[in-house]
């Protein structure tokens, strides 16, 4: 970026100096505006994958991969535990391939990835993809197949990539593609129409070739409809081919020859020339319809330890469950072919459709789509094909209406709990989760507060049962005395703090309690006379404050408790920046309390009547990186400015709370908004200069986006700058000012340029 000045001098010889000016914005902390949620939804991602299919699995350096919709994909060593990653792509991944060390995955694109965690995205001339599989040869040249979606949405014309190494690829057809494809012996093939599963049935066979077969022209590599030599046999169609132990199978469905009419076929071949028919049997109708084959189409074969496994599925959008239930056929030789006489396993691991296959140490893992609404994630395994276990593994995959109430961070981790006894544990901070169960006991699984402290979490809820756990996974509990409900836990730094309520065996009386314990295990407990329960509590200034059942109390050592009386009717406390903060109010129209002792409280203006909806709650209140942070109902997550003002965040509707780890804010459910890392402190930028006759060129580096003011010192008998008017907003890493210097003697160091953040102004 360049600017040129000619004698144009304001303020010069005399004239008015301009005022002080600021040079740099550096902006520390958090920074909100006060504008409406819609405008800064952004700041969240949700981290909670519960609404996606997955679509392809493979195994490769150590470890599973599965890719789903919305670009989500998750990781196991095992095939049994998961971890969800963050999606690199906003659109749908449908396959993945591991071969030459690297995982390629496609779906709306091309992405690579050399260590399994890092992903490339290839550059590619199209921008609106669908692509449907992924494979490589045996020289490290690979092969992507899909179709171009058209402006109205709809997939428009087939189309193939070509790449010599899984990173840079290159179109090659756009004469038409398979669905699927394989290598083996030599030779491409593919099967199906890359599209609406319609046009797979009875897909042909096709195969990649040099179409010209002239010696003397130049190769244009496409794919053409394969043909036996022998027109009496049957020619070979499919919508699925894989190459598995040294032969190609072929499979699918034949409505135009088979009977009965839409049965199950495969088709072999150790060579790529000769392809006999293979048997499938167990391919009956019984009335339940729990065998039933006949709808579904195959998804994905397999093979391993001496076992090919193939599983089949109908449309996810098929209304009947047995007509989208996954159905599974194994072999022994590739060619003859069963499905499972007894489905009571598969059922059971999966009611809806799996639809990709990998096999690894000694198991299949399939993975696909679940039936229920919403649509959650489905993994299953097998040694064999034939007893199947369920490996859902989704933090968000918890029994329909269980909901995460709590959160907290310790010991490098973030951990939820709910109100169906379950945890979620991040050990990136708020990025990928995992699940474990806390308790399955029969009244005690409502877990309404967690807290970490001495190297171990503790939560609380119903059933009177305090929950420990030193890494979120494995868990204990105990009971604690006069506890019928724990609302509320936090640790003080010493000892773990939890509120809630006793109950008389005939429920006649009803008192707050509050319950000490400095390693979860063994608890002491106080009754809280005059108090009916006490659900919310915070510590500070060397002060517990806990409120409910509209009261105050206050105590110095959380034994002997004191009732406030005049305190206002708080529901929710926290203490941070040297105060305590309430709110209370009816729904839409909280108000919002100081203290810096509990016992006096003062009314702070913190929002105009206009600014909260009637169906507003608060669900917590918190502080968090030196601000207050309330999560609430309808309106995400709100955060207290220096002005006490509530500035909106964004974030999922209903927040019922909010933690921070490292540099991101964590909400339920699960939600995060990483800080944007700190740029450096804004300086005024160090100056080169060159100089050729009575022009002076100013060089300096630059920050994108950044706006650039020059200005001078006159040199003469005062100090004052005066202002030269030249500004420019930068493009790129590299600034100039270019200057007439005639016909005063001015050298470089008489310039100046300061520098301001975008969005600032002058």
């Amino acid at each position: 970026m360049s600017v040129t000045w000619k004698d144009r001098w304001r303020g010069c010889c005399g004239g008015p100096a301009v005022g002080t000016r600021v040079r740099a914005l550096i902006v520390v902390g958090l920074v909100l505006p006060w504008i409406g949620r819609a405008q800064v939804e952004d700041r969240w991602i949700r981290r909670d994958p519960v609404n996606v299919n997955l679509n392809g699995v493979a195994y490769g350096l150590n470890r599973f991969l599965a890719v789903g919709d919305v670009g989500y994909w998750f990781t196991s060593p095992n095939g049994q535990t998961w971890t969800t990653r963050s999606p690199f792509t906003d659109g749908n991944l449908e396959a993945i391939h591991f071969a030459h060390g690297r995982f390629v995955a496609v779906g709306d694109g091309i992405y690579s990835s050399s260590n399994g965690v890092n992903w490339d995205a290839a550059a590619l001339a199209y921008s609106r993809l669908f692509l449907s599989d992924v494979a490589a040869d045996d020289d490290g040249n690979w092969l992507a197949v899909g179709r171009v979606i058209e402006a109205n949405g709809s997939l428009g014309t087939g189309i193939t990539f070509t790449s010599p190494d899984g990173v840079n690829w290159t179109r090659a057809s756009l004469l038409g593609a398979p669905a699927k494809i394989a290598f083996g012996v030599g030779q491409w093939f593919g099967a199906g129409t890359a599209g609406s599963e319609g046009q797979e049935f009875g897909g042909q066979l096709l195969q990649w070739r040099d179409l010209n077969n002239g010696p003397d022209s130049p190769a244009e590599w496409g794919w053409s409809p394969f043909f036996l030599d022998d027109f009496e046999l049957l020619q070979p169609k499919g919508a699925l081919i894989r190459f598995l132990n040294g032969r190609f199978v072929l499979a699918g469905k034949n409505v135009e020859d088979e009977e009965p009419t839409e049965a199950h076929h495969v088709y072999t071949s150790t060579d790529g020339v000769n392809w006999p028919k293979g048997t499938v049997s167990n391919q009956g109708l019984p009335e339940n319809g729990l065998s039933q084959p006949r709808f579904s189409f195959m998804r994905d074969l397999a093979y391993g330890d001496g076992i090919y496994v193939g599983i089949a599925a109908g449309n996810q959008s098929f209304n009947s469950d047995y007509w989208s239930r996954t159905d599974m056929m194994t072999s022994t030789d590739g060619q003859n072919w069963a499905f499972l006489a007894d489905r009571t396993s598969l059922v059971a691991a999966s009611n809806r459709a799996l639809i990709a296959l990998a096999h690894a140490n000694g198991q299949f893992v399939a993975v696909g789509y679940r039936g229920t609404s919403p649509l959650r994630l489905n993994l299953a395994t097998t040694p064999d094909g034939s007893a199947w276990t369920s490996r859902s593994f989704n933090p968000a995959a918890l029994p329909t209406g269980e909901l995460l109430r709590a959160l907290t961070t310790g010991n490098g981790l973030v951990l939820g709990v709910s109100n169906g006894g379950s945890a979620v544990i991040s050990q990136d901070h708020g990025i990928s989760w995992a699940w474990a169960e806390i308790t399955a006991t029969q009244g005690a699984r409502d877990l309404y507060g967690v807290a970490s402290g001495g190297d171990r979490f503790v939560a609380v809820g119903s059933g009177g049962r305090a929950h420990r756990s030193m890494d979120g996974f494995s868990w204990s509990s105990v009971l604690v005395p006069d506890a019928f409900w724990l609302w509320d836990i936090i640790h003080d730094g010493t000892r773990f703090v939890a509120a809630g309520q006793y109950r008389d065996a005939g429920n006649t009386v009803q008192r707050g309690i509050v319950s000490r314990s400095t390693d979860g295990a063994v608890w002491t407990t106080v009754q809280l006379d005059g108090t009916s329960r006490i659900e919310d509590l915070a510590h500070g200034n060397g002060v517990y404050v806990g409120v409910g059942g509209l009261l105050v109390a206050v105590s110095s050592d959380a034994i002997d408790w004191t009732l406030v009386n005049g305190a206002p009717q708080l529901s929710k406390i926290a203490f941070g920046g040297g105060r305590f903060l309430g709110v209370s109010g009816d729904p839409g129209h909280p108000q919002f309390h100081t203290s810096v002792d509990g016992g006096e409280w003062v009314l702070i203006e913190t929002a105009d009547e206009f600014f909260f909806t009637p169906f507003f709650e608060v669900e917590s209140l918190t502080h968090l990186n030196g601000h207050f942070a309330m999560g609430t109902s309808d309106m995400g997550v709100l955060f207290l400015d220096e002005s006490d003002r509530w500035a909106f965040s964004g974030g999922p509707d209903r927040a019922a709370a909010v933690a921070f780890s490292e540099d991101t804010y964590v909400a339920t459910s699960l939600w995060a908004y990483r800080l944007p890392e700190p740029e450096p402190p804004l300086e005024p930028p160090v100056l080169s200069w060159q100089r050729n006759g009575d022009q002076l060129r100013l060089l300096f580096p630059t920050r994108l986006e950044h706006r650039y003011w020059l200005w001078q010192r006159t040199g003469l008998e005062t100090d004052a700058p005066w202002f030269q008017d030249l500004t420019f907003v930068a493009d790129s890493e590299e600034g100039s000012f270019d200057v007439s210097i005639a016909p005063w003697d001015i050298e470089p160091k008489l310039f100046q340029i300061s520098v301001e953040p975008p969005g600032t102004g002058f």
